[in-house]
């Protein structure tokens, strides 16, 4: 599959550069921390390449519809 879109993402965290690099690549730590309210993330891939892709596959059965208002996320 081949596409133009692209996603920049700044971001400032408490956290070594190391340590946020492995969160970005390696599937296992990406799972931990890359789903969205409550959604599970079953399948992660990272093709760590000029032009690469990666994977995530989530499940969503246990994500509810909107956050609960104690995140107060509207």
């Amino acid at each position: 599959m081949t596409t133009d879109h692209s996603v920049l993402q700044t971001r400032i965290l408490n956290a070594s550069p190391k340590e946020v690099w492995d969160a970005w690549t390696q599937p296992d730590l990406m799972k931990q921390w890359f789903c969205p309210l409550g959604m599970n993330a079953v399948e992660v891939e990272a093709d760590l390449k000029i032009g690469g892709a990666f994977r995530i596959v989530m499940d969503a059965s246990n994500a509810p519809l909107r956050p609960p208002r104690r995140w107060g996320i509207s």
